[in-house]
């Protein structure tokens, strides 16, 4: 349990300095980067493109950790690697639902040619479920 709320914990502070740096240094809609498309890009996602598709994963985040903490509580506990990528993809979930709920929006900031902007906590998510799931195979 230690190892998913330090995980967690890591993975939260990342994504809410990231956001606050972009925030704070970069000009909204300008592209910072060498390759067209690709570099660092600030846009708030109202909720489209990857927006919907990330609150629909936060909140399953929220589901799925609230059924690994009963696991944890009543059976065999996960191992190392298992936690920390689900503390990872829980830190990413609960960065962007508090600045959805807090301000309505998300900031991104990760632009990868044709993929939508996007910005660590989406990447937490993705990465901490991959790395979670490939470890109880």
């Amino acid at each position: 349990m230690s190892v998913l709320l330090a995980a967690a914990t890591a993975s939260l502070a990342v994504d809410v300095v990231s956001k606050r740096l972009v925030t704070t240094h970069l000009t909204e809609g300008r592209l910072y980067g060498r390759a067209p498309g690709w570099g660092l890009r600030r846009v708030r996602s109202h909720g489209g493109g990857l927006g919907r598709v990330s609150v629909s994963l936060a909140i399953a985040l929220w589901i799925v950790a609230a059924g690994c903490v009963l696991l944890l509580m009543s059976s065999t506990p996960l191992g190392v690697v298992a936690a920390a990528g689900l503390g990872i993809a829980i830190g990413g979930a609960t960065g962007n639902v508090a600045e959805r709920l807090a301000r309505g929006t998300v900031v991104d900031f990760i632009a990868a040619g044709r993929w939508p902007v996007f910005n660590l906590a989406d990447a937490a998510m993705v990465v901490g479920l991959l790395v979670a799931g490939a470890s109880v195979l």
